[in-house]
């Protein structure tokens, strides 16, 4: 009896393990940082730059993204969503009416 609930118990741990690692294959979650290097991140607008759009990407990858303006509810005016390089990539909104020297937000960036 004490061999079956061992041989449970093994089974238990590697089907957990199996789904651990399926989930971190589908999720893109690195559960390793071996063969993480994404190389050297650039931006086209030169870093955070809210009146110029840029584009964002690691120079070893495919994907990128690139500023955007929207509108939102959170007050009057049009807001920027601002993609800029510090400790891997990070995103900002801002609000352009608030911005000195911006008014409105137009194809990527803050225009007077």
């Amino acid at each position: 009896m004490e061999k079956r609930n061992l041989y449970v118990i093994v089974a238990i741990v590697l089907i957990a393990g199996l789904a651990l690692s399926f989930y971190s294959n589908f999720t893109g979650y690195q559960t390793s940082t071996l063969g993480t290097d994404k190389g050297k991140c650039i931006d086209t607008d030169g870093g955070f730059n809210i009146g110029a759009k840029g584009t964002i990407r690691y120079a070893n990858r495919e994907y990128s993204y690139t500023d955007y303006c929207y509108e939102a509810g959170k007050g009057p005016g049009k807001y920027v969503n601002e993609y800029y390089c510090e400790d891997g990539i990070q995103s900002d909104e801002r609000n352009c009416n608030q911005e000195e020297g911006f008014s409105t937000c137009r194809d990527g960036a803050c225009v007077p």
